[in-house]
């Protein structure tokens, strides 16, 4: 493999993954001919041992928040928390989900007890899309900070985690290499992608803004649901005012 990784890919402290890196890691290559979308990319195949020796941190600790791109999890009690808040308002699907923050609540007392780095400030958005290619749609949005809730974020603030909250296994795809641009799909020919297979309940963080990913579709047959967490102000919660 001739490229220098941006990033690696490491469990994160005090989480744990039901899926083997062999099982959850893919690596794939553009044809520099094809002008394909990233995520039409049809040939991944499973990371060798040498990739995945430069693609996966040999050791997790605190650090790695700020340095890796971190496989992170919720319990499946607030996934169902989600689907159950959803399903009494399915008359409004995909337009609008209302009532969010005390599942927004419940995902931060979470987050904390598992001490991830949280913003001061932060907000969570969640975004819809049907298998057929249909446009993301914003269905649901809340912000915290230390005063308490408030309806609405940003959408200039930064994604700093992703989860996938839908029902069936779901992938993203990443460019691990220097950052031209913000959208995988526009990125030169030239440099590998990594595909990172994710189940239900399971997501990443990702340490700064120059982690450029999208959400690979294929092979989706439900719909897509993703729980974003984003860094309102551009300050971590460990970091000085």
């Amino acid at each position: 493999m001739q490229w220098d990784p941006i990033y690696r890919f490491s469990i994160a402290p005090r989480f744990a993954s039901s899926l083997a890196w062999p099982a959850r890691l893919q690596v794939g290559c553009r044809d520099g001919r094809s002008q394909q979308s990233a995520a039409t990319t049809p040939n991944w195949h499973p990371a060798s041992e040498a990739e995945f020796a430069l693609l996966v941190a040999n050791e997790m600790n605190d650090e790695s928040w700020r340095r890796d791109v971190c496989l992170i999890s919720i319990p499946e009690h607030l996934r169902a928390k989600w689907w159950e808040m959803a399903a009494r308002q399915i008359e409004t699907l995909p337009a609008r989900i209302d009532g969010m923050e005390p599942f927004a609540r419940a995902v931060v007392e979470f987050a904390q007890f598992k001490r991830v780095p949280l913003p001061r400030q932060c907000a969570f958005d969640i975004t819809l899309s049907s298998p057929l290619d249909e446009p993301t749609a914003l269905i649901a949005a809340v912000d915290f900070n230390q005063s308490g809730a408030a309806d609405g974020t940003s959408a200039n603030s930064p994604v700093i985690a992703r989860i996938n909250l839908g029902d069936e296994r779901t992938a993203l795809i990443f460019l691990n290499s220097a950052r031209p641009s913000s959208d995988v799909s526009s990125q030169s020919a030239e440099g590998p992608l990594v595909r990172l297979i994710l189940d239900p309940g399971e997501g990443v963080w990702l340490p700064s803004r120059d982690v450029v990913c999208t959400v690979d579709r294929t092979g989706k047959t439900d719909l897509d649901v993703w729980l974003l967490l984003k860094d309102e102000r551009g300050r971590m919660k460990d970091e000085p005012e």
